[in-house]
């Protein structure tokens, strides 16, 4: 009796504060100074009554051939993700990040999976009403691959790029947390819902050693893919800095020409 009281315990703590679990923010001060290479433009975009996003525009000094929608992983804030700007924007691209609630300087705190879906649309809108005669490239990667497939199903943007992806997030609490049940889970970003109603090329990266979401993931993942989409896998990759891989680099300039 004593156990299972202790099991029901554990399961409510785990849904109660499971925020905490997937998500690790980087705070900053709304004063603080971006350092990076590229010029930029910062903005607040409002998502509800008194809270605001917090996204960063970089403009290409290159004969504009598109936009770049990127959708940042789980920790950190736009200081470090921010510098991924310079690969796009040498190719010609504008690169747009943003943080997600409770991130960076972006206002509220996360606490729901509909919550980050909406404000994630609210983002989507911004660029278009920016970039009317542009495509969208859209990027996730990690955490923001779920929700890239989220908004890419829905709004069909150019080109769909998901980087280090999970199959859906109940998948990983299976594996991770395999003695509770999955309904505590408020967050399954089901990737492989999406995926199968997205109607434009689809890529993913994935590093064939990633210790934080098997690459089994992208391979159940590609199994979903159209006849011309495709899954490249990096060899002797980890999960982060997959940018700094010369494949990852090859392949990315070779998609962003296809535009």
């Amino acid at each position: 009796m004593l156990f299972l009281l202790i099991y029901i315990i554990l399961c409510f703590l785990l849904y109660l504060f499971q925020e905490r679990i997937i998500f690790y923010p980087e705070r900053l001060s709304k004063t603080y100074q971006f350092q990076f290479e590229n010029p930029y433009t910062e903005h607040f975009v409002e998502i509800a009554e008194g809270t605001a996003l917090n996204l960063l525009q970089f403009k290409t000094p290159l004969p504009k051939k598109g936009v770049i929608l990127y959708l940042h992983g789980n920790s950190k804030s736009l200081k470090y993700w921010g510098m991924f700007s310079s690969f796009f924007s040498d190719s010609g691209y504008d690169f747009i990040t943003f943080d997600y609630r409770g991130f960076g300087k972006s206002d509220g705190k996360i606490f729901s999976q509909q919550q980050m879906y909406d404000d994630a649309e609210v983002i989507y809108e911004w660029v278009k009403q920016h970039y009317p005669d542009s495509g969208i490239i859209l990027i996730g990667y990690s955490i923001g691959s779920g929700i890239a497939a989220y908004l890419a199903q829905k709004f069909q943007p150019e080109i769909l790029i998901l980087e280090a992806p999970y199959f859906n997030l109940s998948h990983i609490m299976r594996k991770n947390y395999p003695v509770f049940p999955l309904f505590i889970l408020k967050y399954k970003f089901p990737t492989s819902d999406f995926l199968a109603k997205c109607k434009m090329p689809v890529y993913i990266f994935h590093g064939d050693k990633d210790e934080q979401i098997s690459i089994k993931n992208s391979f159940r993942l590609s199994r979903l893919l159209k006849n011309k989409d495709r899954l490249i896998v990096l060899e002797n990759q980890f999960h982060n800095n997959l940018m700094l891989h010369p494949e990852y680099q090859k392949n990315m300039k070779e998609i962003l020409e296809t535009v």
